[in-house]
């Protein structure tokens, strides 16, 4: 038992689809585990893994697409705090992509990416989102159409209002959206970090239809637990996706 520096993908998305095999690791081989994830995500990650007492979140500027830089920078960090450093899903990965080839190289069973995941509660910081929205007792669709990528597009018809998840300042990150999600009819969502946890959550607080919209063409790279209805975008010469000006 040591303690190890974790390095996987650092977007938020890649976060909560490792959590399992991350925490499963901090449970059985290490006593301590370090991860990284970006500046820009910390309140997010802070709150996933606040129930875990040996798993740290280190932060760092966010590199971009430059993924030497982020190597050479968890290297010096590894080496300076004389950490085992444990690197996953940046050598020998599988082509193409996808998201279980991250817990073939941990040795870990992919089910535990839902398996293991919290199943977490609404927080003050939810509950107070939920009411400056006004939506209690009311239908409505939450939009998730935001990534690394931009903002999308998407082809939605419906007659309810839209709910469109975007920053807050609240303090748990993403998890701030918790209400929201949980009483939503209706979500539609693109590839990113939001849909990754829509998708862990056991308990919705009324029936609710998914709708994931490929504009990307990322569907493949994953799998689901929920049922989720898919939408189709056609390769324009710009890529799949629409973005807004």
């Amino acid at each position: 038992m040591s303690k190890a520096f974790i390095h996987t993908h650092s977007g938020l998305g890649d976060h909560i689809c490792c959590y399992g095999f991350i925490k499963h690791l901090a449970d059985t081989k290490y006593e301590e585990v370090i991860t990284i994830c970006k500046d820009i995500n910390a309140e997010s990650l802070n709150h996933m893994y606040k129930d875990t007492d040996n798993i740290t979140i280190f932060t760092m500027p966010d590199p971009g697409n430059n993924i030497p830089e982020e190597i050479t920078y968890v290297n010096n960090y590894a080496q300076h705090e004389n950490m085992d450093l444990v690197r996953i899903g940046f050598d020998n990965i599988k082509n193409p992509f996808h998201y279980s080839h991250f817990y073939e190289q941990a040795g870990v069973p992919y089910s535990y990416s839902w398996d293991k995941f919290p199943d977490f509660e609404s927080t003050e910081e939810s509950k107070e989102l939920y009411k400056s929205y006004e939506l209690e007792g009311k239908d409505y669709v939450l939009v998730i159409n935001q990534n690394s990528y931009g903002t999308s597009d998407l082809k939605i018809e419906t007659a309810l209002p839209l709910i469109y998840m975007a920053k807050t300042s609240l303090g748990t990150g993403l998890f701030d959206w918790l209400d929201i999600i949980k009483n939503a009819n209706v979500i539609h969502s693109v590839g990113t970090g939001p849909f990754h946890l829509v998708d862990r959550i056991r308990d919705f607080n009324k029936p609710c239809e998914f709708y994931f919209h490929d504009v990307r063409d990322d569907f493949k790279t994953i799998d689901t637990k929920l049922n989720w209805n898919y939408v189709e975008y056609e390769q324009t010469p710009y890529g799949y996706w629409r973005s807004n000006p």
